[in-house]
């Protein structure tokens, strides 16, 4: 395959090489993604994105001319965590606005997983050591989620588990 001579990534019509022979073709980018994975630049936060379950990212290249679809997106059952004799010691009023100031810019409005892991069926928040771990602890640093030691203790990290519990069970309750 050569180089492609109109640049790389983003969106428009491309040439791909053959065997020496030059196909047209279009590719786009679906699915979430922050559009610097395409080399643009990235989107802004939550409130430009559409509110919609996350689909897995894919990079769709057509054939100008060509006649095939692209399978659909397979649909995923949405994980569900037992809540039943789950509890927190923390304020669940406190962890709600601790957070909106800590957490909501990466897992989203009621803990939805707009973006991030959806918090409200983790299970991590099952256990109050392990979500402590995680948010103090930087247990899932590797992942991406840094420790939030500097700026919670640990009575606000379980005021937030409190929160994301209250939540977990609205969610699954259907509200």
């Amino acid at each position: 395959m050569g180089k492609n001579p109109l640049g790389s990534g983003g969106f428009g019509i491309h040439l791909l090489w053959f065997c020496c022979k030059v196909v047209p073709f279009q590719n786009c980018v679906v699915g979430a993604c922050s559009g610097a994975e395409i080399g643009a630049a990235p989107l802004a936060a939550h409130f430009a994105l559409p509110n919609r379950p996350r689909l897995p990212g894919r990079i769709l290249v057509f054939k100008l001319g060509g006649t095939d679809t692209a399978p659909p997106y397979p649909i995923r059952p949405k994980p569900t965590l037992a809540l039943t004799g789950i509890a927190s010691s923390g304020d669940e009023k406190a962890g709600f606005s601790l957070y909106n100031a800590n957490c909501i810019n990466c897992h989203g409005p009621s803990v939805s997983g707009r973006y991030l892991p959806d918090l409200n069926t983790s299970p991590i928040i099952a256990s109050q050591a392990d979500f402590a771990s995680v948010v103090l602890g930087g247990a899932k640093k590797a992942n991406g989620m840094a420790s939030f030691a500097k700026y919670l203790d640990a009575g606000q990290a379980e005021s937030i588990r409190a929160y994301i519990l209250k939540e977990a069970r609205a969610a699954q309750a259907g509200g």
